[in-house]
């Protein structure tokens, strides 16, 4: 005797078939310092951070285990299997790391049923010292650069500032006011596999390479006041 399917149980069979294949658990949108795959994390002290997500109801975490590696692979640091529901904000508590360098840190977890989630990857880059910067300030058009012909130029400002204020304020021509266009060509003698740009600006900006811009922020650095503190 020959046994068959119902062609209308067939869905609830392959339904099933689905859930039993589907991860319990899982782990999505992991940050440091609230941010993913953060380009200018401050290590006093790094947060980790991430979100679950599961095809069941009441699923909760039991449970975390966290590694961080550095650029050549090396485990920097690691938890144990840790018994917490914590998920937001957890502290890094590992040897000190150096400033301007990459490190990939991933997850896994435990639910109710202590069943455990495939380990989940993500990265961050430490901030650079200022020092290492050696940075400079660039755009502002100035009057000995905008190459003027001689004659008169009448204009008016008050500014009640310092004398180093001032003194820049007097010095810059009204054309930068406007939006203004700067290039820096460069080549290099070996390929590039990653590179990062650190950028600030009185204002906003838009970084692009090779003709394509770089990220998708827009009004970028985040507004301040300039006289305490200035984004990049």
């Amino acid at each position: 005797m020959k046994s068959k399917i119902s062609p209308f149980r067939m869905p609830f069979f392959l339904m099933l078939l689905c859930l039993c294949s589907c991860s319990p658990i899982k782990v999505d949108k992991m940050t440091c310092n609230y941010e993913e795959n953060a380009l200018a994390a401050s290590d006093a002290p790094l947060r980790f951070s991430w979100q679950l997500s599961s095809n069941k109801q009441a699923c909760m975490q039991s449970a975390y285990q966290l590694e961080v590696y550095d650029s050549r692979n090396n485990r920097v640091w690691e938890t144990s299997p840790v018994q917490s529901n914590q998920s937001q904000l957890v502290v890094y508590d590992g040897p000190a790391l150096q400033a301007a360098q990459k490190y990939y840190w991933r997850l896994r977890v435990w639910n109710e049923k202590g069943k455990k989630s495939a380990w989940k990857e993500s990265s961050f880059r430490l901030a650079p010292e200022a020092d290492w910067l050696d940075a400079k300030w660039i755009g502002a058009i100035t009057r000995s650069d905008c190459r003027l012909p001689e004659g008169r130029h009448y204009e008016g400002n008050i500014v009640n500032r310092d004398q180093a204020m001032k003194d820049a304020w007097k010095n810059t021509h009204p054309l930068s006011k406007k939006s203004i266009y700067l290039r820096k060509d460069f080549s290099t003698e070996k390929q590039v596999v990653e590179a990062t740009a650190y950028v600030v600006g009185l204002g906003h900006y838009e970084l692009s390479l090779n003709g394509k811009k770089v990220g998708d922020s827009e009004f970028a650095p985040l507004w301040s006041d300039y006289d305490k503190t200035i984004y990049y």
